[in-house]
């Protein structure tokens, strides 16, 4: 009877220590589960906070580039316009025949420190020595204003010869309004020369009687206030072109840095994997934006130059846009570090 007894007490044991472990186990796996639900809230918690912090630095940093951008492009149109204020005040050399001595007054009265070398019946052919005289008198100026050619042409070498002398000079040569076989020669040679600049005052002059005498070659008053103004005009909008030349460098050099960043987009699958991305990624682009929303976006972007050469699609569900653009697009399948790994891949 013991025996039986004893028996019957170590099976008693033995179910209910089965029925404690059990309840243990019970016990254990909820209270993972509570702890890892809960390092994953706090863990996304972290993400969202690390997201936001981030997305405010990175705003500062492009207000402060912005900034440093428009104060380099504003100065430069205040030299642009402080050009066109001083143009006035060059040392400009004028060379021409009977066309140019009969502005030479309304010349002399716009460009404060001009220097004017004009006379009757001059060919093309004085040009060099011309040039020579205002060197030996210290009047050859960084642009030369250049009107011959209507009482007759000079060669190509002749013409070269100068222009080969005056490569460091801003060259602006009126063609005629008489032989258009000088304007084609001239327009042919300011191919081959970066530096010569033809104003083309036949066509400009073209339909205004008003600017001739009967010749049709020599000015009236009103003619040589408007071939003056068209010479200060000309060499104003060359030189204005350099001044726009640069502010398109400086936008450009900016829009091309701002296309080589990675440009992220995505829901809250992007920001709870934050601490990875930006662990690989700092210094590019993330947006938290829902997957309809993305297309207008980046539009604003393809307009403004902007879009980035890279864009990593970050969604819970696939995300399928068509983006008319070469840029090279990733898409998050689960795997946040295969995504990471096909980036750094291609980097």
């Amino acid at each position: 009877i013991f025996f039986l007894l004893l028996f019957c007490g170590i099976i008693l044991f033995v179910i209910n220590m089965k029925k404690i472990i059990v309840s243990v186990l019970i016990i254990v796996f909820v209270m993972l589960g509570f702890y890892f639900k809960f390092y994953k809230l706090k863990e996304n918690d972290d993400n969202r906070k690390l997201f936001d912090k981030y997305l405010n630095d990175y705003e500062y940093k492009i207000n402060q580039e912005k900034e440093s951008l428009n104060s380099k492009i504003t100065d430069i149109e205040k030299e642009k316009d402080g050009f066109k204020e001083n143009l006035v005040n060059e040392r400009i050399t004028f060379i021409g025949d009977s066309v140019m001595l009969g502005a030479e007054k309304v010349i002399k009265k716009k460009f404060k420190n001009a220097y004017v070398d004009a006379a009757i019946s001059r060919t093309a052919w004085v040009l060099n020595e011309a040039v020579e005289t205002a060197r030996s008198k210290g009047k050859l100026g960084d642009i030369i204003v250049i009107n011959l050619g209507a009482n007759g042409d000079c060669s190509l070498s002749c013409k070269k010869q100068v222009l080969d002398k005056l490569k460091n000079k801003q060259i602006f040569w009126l063609n005629t309004t008489n032989y258009d076989y000088v304007n084609e020669r001239l327009d042919s040679l300011a191919k081959e020369y970066s530096n010569l600049y033809i104003i083309d005052w036949k066509n400009l002059s073209k339909n205004h009687s008003n600017y001739f005498n009967s010749d049709k070659i020599h000015l009236t008053t009103v003619g040589a206030q408007e071939f003056v103004e068209t010479i200060f005009n000309s060499v104003y909008e060359v030189n204005a072109k350099k001044y726009d030349e640069e502010k398109k460098k400086l936008q450009d050099d900016y829009n091309s840095k701002l296309r080589n960043e990675i440009s992220f987009y995505g829901d809250n699958t992007l920001v709870n994997n934050f601490n990875y991305l930006v662990d690989k990624f700092d210094g590019n682009r993330f947006y938290k934006i829902e997957c309809s929303d993305i297309s207008e976006l980046i539009n604003d972007e393809i307009k403004n130059n902007t879009l980035s050469n890279k864009i990593v699609l970050v969604y819970d569900n696939k995300c399928n846009i068509k983006i008319k653009a070469n840029s090279k697009v990733y898409y998050y399948n689960g795997d946040i570090n295969k995504v990471i790994n096909d980036i750094q891949k291609n980097i």
